[in-house]
């Protein structure tokens, strides 16, 4: 049974690239994302009932990861001082939508990363048949070692971020145990 979830994030689809509301829909091993808003050349919103698909993600072979481990994926620190808390260096963020929800969470603490191999690779393995025959059959493998598509989500809160990561975990992991195991090792 896939859990389904659905919500709006920030998502920066590149490294280098800037953080855009979309609306993400987990269903079936894939996460949906949607465009929330329509954008003219000059920056005002244009007004909409749709919403277009922008892009679908196979979660098949992805990991995800959150936390202190995504902090290197923003590629800025947060060097706002607050002079109120010395120590706490997030300044309250206000999000106008229709509950105006507030936060004060890190940036490091409301993000996670989903990562996609880009190569795969050819891999022989052997199949055992029905009647003791064995067969050479070719199979893709991802590529261990090599670098990756990052796509970096943003969460409102750090509750928010927790149920996302939790639910897209569950969903890789119940992809992976549908999958039948590929390579053994016999000693």
């Amino acid at each position: 049974m896939s859990l389904q979830i659905s919500g709006h994030l920030y998502r920066k689809p590149r490294r280098h690239s800037t953080f855009k509301r979309t609306h993400v829909v987990l269903i079936a091993g894939k996460l949906l994302i949607f465009r929330s808003s329509l954008r003219k050349r000059n920056g005002v919103e244009v007004p909409h009932i749709h919403q277009n698909l922008e892009t679908s993600i196979d979660l098949q072979d992805c990991y995800i990861y959150s936390g202190l481990m995504a902090e290197s994926d923003l590629l800025y620190a947060n060097q706002t001082f607050d002079s109120n808390h010395p120590g706490h260096h997030a300044l309250p963020r206000v999000y106008l939508s229709s509950d105006a929800y507030t936060s004060s969470d890190e940036d490091a603490a409301i993000t996670f990363v989903i990562w996609q191999p880009l190569k795969k690779n050819l891999f022989r393995a052997r199949e055992h048949g029905v009647k003791g025959q064995t067969k050479q059959k070719i199979k893709q493998v991802s590529t261990l070692g090599v670098h990756g598509r990052t796509i970096v989500f943003k969460a409102r809160s750090r509750v928010e971020k927790d149920r996302w990561v939790l639910s897209i975990a569950s969903e890789i992991n119940r992809l992976q145990e549908d999958q039948p195991e590929d390579v053994r090792i016999v000693t």
